[in-house]
């Protein structure tokens, strides 16, 4: 099994799926709230670790990024399998801008995120943890379940 390396920005995509999946099917649900759980562990997120006092509207502003970004993360047009051709020639116009704004809207998102978390966790600048680490602290990385299983 290959071993991954976490940081910042692994942390942010695991708190972002974890939000994604919240109300998804119990197996989907937990690996994606255990991984975000087992990497604010092995990152050192303490309660009492951060840097000064950081107002609790901090973290309030931060968890309201993560819920903009998950729901920003996938394309708008995403959850369709297939339409009508008369339906896909009325939307196919906007597709391209409507995609690009999206995908703004989701980089600023992650942007803010990451400002916040960096402010209110400074070491997590530095920070980093394995696979093996993630192991140690009983969560398995190697078997993340296929979303499209749960389709």
């Amino acid at each position: 099994m290959p071993s991954h390396r976490y940081n910042i920005d692994s942390f942010l995509k695991a708190l972002i799926t974890a939000e994604q999946y919240r109300n998804a099917a119990p197996e989907l649900r937990d690996w994606h709230q255990a991984r975000a759980a087992a990497l604010s562990t092995a990152l050192g997120l303490e309660k009492d670790d951060s840097a000064g006092p950081a107002p609790i509207i901090a973290e309030h502003m931060l968890k309201r990024a993560i819920a903009e970004a998950a729901e920003h993360a996938e394309h708008p047009f995403s959850g369709y399998m297939e339409c009508p051709k008369e339906l896909y020639e009325l939307v196919q116009p906007y597709g391209v801008s409507i995609s690009d704004a999206q995908r703004k809207l989701y980089d600023e998102w992650i942007a803010l995120a990451r400002t916040l978390l960096l402010r209110i966790h400074p070491h997590l600048a530095d920070a980093a943890t394995t696979s093996e680490q993630l192991q140690a602290l009983g969560f398995d990385d190697s078997n993340e379940p296929d979303a499209l299983d749960f389709f």
